[in-house]
């Protein structure tokens, strides 16, 4: 069994099996994941009985995001690998190719009026990086195929992506032991500044 974390935009928590089943999937949209993340997990687990000794691993969603969001996901991480739990991660923008999905544009609001943008035109990793928020349309004009962890218009959710096909993102995190850092909007430098 493996539990699935996800706090960069709302809470996402499930348990799957390798098999690629959910025996628990909860969205949550709040923005004070940091507030009820703990029990939620603890609710998660007993739901299905069992404790975070009985996991084969985490899988979890490093990014792009906010760093308070994220922080809150990575502590448990942190605290999850050192009791000897294997740990796996991707990226939100990841998901399509991980899906082969051949070609599109992942976009996720990044707050202060600038969207955090991924495009691609093949299964070769593309471009990413923030644009100002007046500049998206042009940005994504030529794509056809649309990405989002949210619900924005004329996207598809990554979130109901990984829902969907967690078998195959199951045996891509397997295959290549993916374990990526967080992915910040921006740098902490930057994130920070007065």
């Amino acid at each position: 069994m493996y539990l699935f974390l996800d706090s960069t935009f709302n809470l996402v928590l499930g348990v799957f099996t390798q098999e690629g089943h959910w025996l628990q999937y909860k969205k949550l949209e709040t923005k004070k994941s940091s507030q009820i993340i703990h029990k939620e997990i603890f609710d998660l687990l007993e739901s299905v009985s069992l404790n975070f000794g009985e996991l084969n691993g985490v899988v979890y969603i490093a990014g792009p995001g906010s760093y308070t969001g994220m922080r809150v996901s990575e502590g448990i991480i942190n605290i999850l690998e050192m009791e000897g739990i294997s740990i796996f991660s991707f990226y939100h923008y990841e998901v399509p190719q991980i899906l082969k999905i051949s070609n599109g544009a992942f976009y996720s609001k990044a707050f202060k009026k600038e969207f955090f943008v991924y495009a691609w035109n093949s299964l070769e990793c593309g471009n990413k990086g923030l644009i100002a928020e007046n500049d998206l349309e042009d940005k994504l004009a030529s794509y056809k195929r649309r990405f989002s962890m949210e619900e924005i218009d004329n996207t598809v959710s990554t979130q109901e992506l990984i829902k969907k096909n967690i078998l195959q993102v199951y045996e891509y995190v397997m295959k290549s032991k993916s374990r990526v850092p967080l992915y910040y909007y921006r740098s902490l430098e930057e994130e920070f500044k007065v």
